[in-house]
C-alpha cells in the first residue's frame, strides 16, 4: 500500500488584499493625497496673493496722481488679501522712471519734484512690492520633528512685485 502524499499545493492569494488593504490606503491617502493637498493649496493660495498684487499694481496706474496711487495699491491689495483665508501681505508702491536712452532704471519713492516728469526721455512704470505670507491648509504643531518648515508647520513667506505703465505720468508730482 502507497501511502499518497498530498504535495505541498500552493498558497491561496485571496488573504493577501485583505492583509496589504491598510498599509496600502495609508500610504495613498497619508502618503500621496494629503501632501499633494497641501501643495495645491499652497498653489492656490500663492496665486490668489499674486493676483491681489497684479490687481493693485494695474488699478494704482490708473490713478490721477502719487498719492492716490500709493492709497490705492494699498487699499486694493487689502480687500483682495482679505477676500481669502490663508493669504496676507503688506504691499509697498513705487515709480519706476526708465529712461529711452537706455541708462539705469530710477526707483522713486516718493512723488516727484515739479518740473521733473519727461514723457519724452521717460518712461513712468508703477511697482508694487508685496511682503506676503501663504498659509498651509493644516499647520502641523509649531514644530515638526523639532524642525520649523515654512508651508509645513508655519507661514511661507513670498515676495512679489508686479510693474504696469503709469498712465497718467503729470500726476506723479502731487
Amino acid at each position: 500500500m502507497t501511502i499518497q502524499r498530498r504535495s505541498k499545493s500552493k498558497r491561496s492569494t485571496s488573504g493577501s488584499l485583505l492583509a496589504e488593504m491598510p498599509a496600502g490606503l495609508y500610504l495613498l491617502f497619508v502618503g500621496i493625497a494629503l501632501p499633494m493637498l497641501v501643495m495645491a493649496s499652497m498653489f492656490t493660495r500663492t496665486f490668489l496673493l499674486y493676483q491681489a498684487t497684479i490687481d493693485s499694481c494695474k488699478k494704482s496706474a490708473r490713478a490721477a496722481s502719487y498719492t492716490e496711487a500709493q492709497a490705492k495699491a494699498t487699499s486694493v491689495f487689502n480687500d483682495n488679501a482679505a477676500a481669502w483665508s490663508g493669504v496676507s501681505g503688506t504691499p509697498t508702491f513705487a515709480i519706476l522712471v526708465k529712461p529711452l536712452n537706455g541708462g539705469a532704471t530710477q526707483v522713486k519713492t516718493a512723488p516727484l519734484p515739479d518740473g521733473s516728469v519727461q514723457i519724452s526721455q521717460n518712461v513712468y512704470l508703477a511697482r508694487v512690492v508685496v511682503q506676503g505670507q501663504v498659509e498651509p491648509l493644516v499647520p502641523i504643531g509649531n514644530t515638526w520633528q523639532g524642525m520649523s518648515i515654512p508651508g509645513l508647520t508655519k507661514a511661507y513667506p513670498l515676495e512679489l512685485n508686479y510693474v504696469s505703465y503709469f498712465e497718467n505720468p503729470s500726476g506723479l508730482t502731487d
